[in-house]
């Protein structure tokens, strides 16, 4: 994936799956350590971002 430019349809289908995936690990783990967090660290045109994924426990289903 290019750090550069997240344009093409190829980086945006890429960093959607990271999310995705971070989220399912999430999912597992929750139920062993809630709280737990999954992030990500990438950087995009010379500045570093962190993406940080969590259960939202005060959430509501429906």
């Amino acid at each position: 994936m290019s750090d550069d430019h997240y344009t093409d349809d190829e980086d945006l289908i890429e960093i959607g799956q990271k999310v995705v995936e971070m989220a399912e690990r999430v999912e597992t783990m929750d139920r062993i350590m809630p709280g737990c967090k999954a992030s990500w660290v990438f950087e995009m045109d010379g500045m570093p971002y962190r993406v940080s994924i969590g259960v939202d426990r005060g959430a509501t289903n429906g």
